[in-house]
């Protein structure tokens, strides 16, 4: 079963907005990525940069595999450039 990830970029935000503190960010990445490879094959993002690819890339290293990545490939409004970079992370 695939799960699909989305979620806010800013890592800041869980503990500006949240109740996680910044110290504590790496530990509920890991957290949050084992919970998810217990209970999923696949995890599916945009291959962006942020808290969902974060887990995500915990997701990959737990399982042994690289996560997949679905991105706007025709987009002409923001284009891909940016994300161009994390293509090699992922199963695109």
């Amino acid at each position: 079963m695939d799960c699909v990830l989305i979620g806010v970029s800013d890592r800041s935000a869980l503990w500006r907005h949240g109740n996680i503190p910044e110290t504590a960010y790496t530990s509920f990445v890991k957290q949050y990525a084992t919970f998810l490879a217990e209970k999923f094959d696949n995890i599916i993002v945009t291959p962006d940069d942020g808290v969902y690819t974060d887990i995500a890339e915990a997701f990959g290293q737990i399982k042994g595999t690289k996560p997949i990545a679905y991105y706007p490939d025709k987009d002409t409004y923001y284009g891909i450039d940016h994300i161009k970079g994390n293509f090699d992370k992922y199963d695109v």
